[in-house]
């Protein structure tokens, strides 16, 4: 059994302490680190308390080693597809390489227009 005084510098309650650091720091950060840092500190609580339930600290660290690896070889790609933003293109930048028909000619002195995806734009001097 720990003792109160063991239990501050016992390997399980550190990891555990480390992985609600490592929550605390995601929040204040505002997610800046794409929740790595957030299931890292998930990894470390779930190794201490394997390793604290068990009494064994070596099942700690597998624990934290197999979460880590599972991640990074297939949970980030999952993430990653459920989180990711498509970049859709708006304003002049979706209209470049589309077709446009001329509605009033660019002369001296005034503005022209055209239509392009039923949208009227103007160009040229004003």
């Amino acid at each position: 059994m720990i003792e109160y005084g063991d239990m501050l510098t016992d390997i399980n309650t550190i990891l555990i302490l480390l992985g609600i650091g490592a929550i605390i720091i995601e929040v204040v950060l505002g997610a800046a680190t794409g929740f790595d840092l957030f299931l890292a500190g998930l990894f470390f609580i779930a190794g201490g308390l394997v390793g604290r339930y068990s009494e064994n600290e070596t099942y700690a660290f597998v624990v934290i080693f197999v979460l880590a690896i599972f991640y990074i070889f297939m949970g980030r790609r999952i993430i990653r597809d459920h989180l990711s933003i498509g970049q859709t293109k708006s304003g002049v930048d979706n209209l470049i390489g589309k077709s446009a028909r001329v509605v009033k000619t660019i002369r001296k002195g005034r503005a022209g227009q055209i239509k392009i995806e039923g949208e009227v734009w103007r160009g040229g001097k004003r």
